[in-house]
């Protein structure tokens, strides 16, 4: 490890222990600056479940793939929004045209979002690698946490829920089922 490498490792370390912060940290900085890699020492060192949230499917898959090197012993998960290709319904008044709704589900993806939570529900050494998208097809966090069985990933979950609201900002609307409805 580099010497910034090892201050952000520190750092990082040092607010994942702070009560105040409640076990969450961002972990931000240039691309090549080793964040996969300090992430990586991180999670190895306190051998805790941990979600490395990512912009897209893209960025999430090179992640994985690094994380999954960098932690051969871990149960390292790829769990991103299944669909090869959604586009929402629409309506033009202009033309006076309605789009429905068209989506094609990816099995595979299907397959390792199911991979990944059964993972949390049987492992400790678990490294969830997700895109953001995917977070909004989980409905509100702590309700899909009440249909599990284990423990495990509900303190995973409730995590995610407190990122989503506290530091990402995201708002249930709750006259409207209660989905996550933006920033």
């Amino acid at each position: 490890a580099t010497p910034p490498q090892r201050e952000a490792i520190a750092a990082v370390g040092a607010r994942l222990a702070d009560p105040l912060a409640g076990g969450v940290a961002v972990l931000k900085g240039a691309t090549g600056t080793g964040k996969t890699f300090c992430v990586a020492s991180i999670v190895a060192e306190r051998g805790l479940p941990a979600l490395v949230i990512a912009p897209n499917k893209l960025l999430a898959f090179q992640l994985y793939a690094e994380l999954k090197g960098l932690l051969p012993d871990n149960a390292v998960e790829y769990f991103v929004s299944y669909y090869d290709y959604f586009r929402p319904e629409s309506f033009a008044a202009s033309a006076d045209l309605f789009s429905p709704k068209r989506s094609k589900v990816n099995a595979r993806l299907d397959d390792l979002r199911h991979a990944a939570t059964q993972s949390l529900a049987d492992r400790r050494d678990v490294v969830v690698v997700a895109s953001v998208s995917c977070l909004f097809g989980l409905g509100v966090p702590r309700d899909y946490g009440a249909h599990r069985v284990a423990t495990l990933g509900d303190d995973l979950l409730s995590v995610v829920d407190d990122v989503l609201v506290n530091t990402l900002d995201y708002r249930v609307d709750d006259e409207t089922d209660d989905t996550v409805v933006g920033l």
